[in-house]
């Protein structure tokens, strides 16, 4: 098995809030909130808490998760000048526990993989609320006493959204030129239901067990990923002589990018962030001028074809 992990800064970010670790056999990835103090530490703490405490997820995963809570407050406030804010931060993580990838997911992201039968089963969370929509949890609502705070302006409520089929499918190519109208996204939906089923679970926030966790079989996944929402960021720069906008961007379209690995080299996600980010050539974001606004953090687990 071969695992990887990378992340990279949104074009509306000054630093990287995201972070990405991988090890033998598991991936972590961590979120920091855009407007939290100093979050691209706390993900970073998160990160490597949630790495040292892996073993205790294997027999229980509220334990885990207490245990990832305390040492992170410990962590931080070792540093006299790291204010608890910046544990305002999410953690997904996935790791093989016999003969399943488990996953854990504590806030907003995409837990998801590719099945060796070419089908792909995607869960998308997302939060909503009454006053604040997509204000997801974070651990330092629970560390520091705010989870009841963060229920009554939030409302606690999230969705998972399942997608499965074949996002590669040549059917669904993200035509060269898109109608330049602002609402191209919504014809992207329609299409995208051609191609994949979409599931929406409805959700209402348990205190008790603050997280979510996703099973996948090893013997019929060729590989699986934990990603931060930046994915769901993703839009096209359009300018015309007489017009400038911003196309959103399915979630889907810019998953069939990052994730389009034909082979599985060591650091495979590195050569594969190189390719869609960087390179200017047929496929990649940069050819297609998509950005992503906010930080991408991913981390991926390959176990052959």
């Amino acid at each position: 098995m071969l695992a990887d992990s990378i992340f990279e800064q949104g074009v509306t970010h000054e630093v990287c809030e995201d972070y990405a670790l991988h090890g033998d056999g598991y991936a972590i990835v961590s979120d920091g909130c855009s407007s939290g103090q100093h979050t691209d530490w706390g993900s970073r703490l998160i990160a490597k808490a949630a790495e040292q405490h892996l073993p205790r997820q294997h027999q229980h995963a509220m334990q885990f998760y207490q245990a990832v809570g305390g040492t992170v407050l410990a962590q931080a406030r070792s540093f006299i000048n790291l204010p608890d804010t910046c544990l305002t931060a999410t953690l997904m993580t996935v790791q093989q526990m016999g003969d399943v990838f488990k996953a854990f997911a504590m806030g907003d992201g995409i837990v998801g993989g590719k099945r060796k039968d070419g089908r792909w089963k995607i869960h998308v969370i997302t939060f909503t609320g009454p006053i604040r929509k997509g204000a997801p949890y974070y651990l330092k609502y629970d560390i520091c006493g705010e989870t009841d705070e963060w229920l009554e302006k939030c409302g606690g409520n999230y969705e998972v959204t399942t997608y499965f089929g074949n996002i590669m499918s040549p059917k669904i190519e993200y035509p060269t030129e898109a109608p330049l109208d602002g609402l191209y996204f919504e014809q992207r939906c329609t299409d995208w239901a051609q191609i994949v089923t979409e599931t929406v679970n409805e959700k209402e926030f348990d205190k008790e067990r603050p997280f979510e966790e996703f099973e996948f079989p090893v013997d019929e996944y060729e590989f699986v990923f934990i990603t931060s929402d930046g994915p769901e960021s993703f839009y096209e720069r359009r300018v015309t002589d007489r017009q400038k906008c911003n196309e959103d961007l399915h979630v889907l379209d810019a998953l069939r990018v990052l994730l389009d690995m034909r082979s599985f080299p060591p650091g495979f996600m590195h050569l594969q962030r190189s390719w869609a980010f960087k390179q200017d050539r047929k496929g990649t974001f940069k050819n297609r001028n998509w950005q992503n606004g906010d930080d991408v953090g991913i981390g991926v687990l390959y176990c052959g074809k």
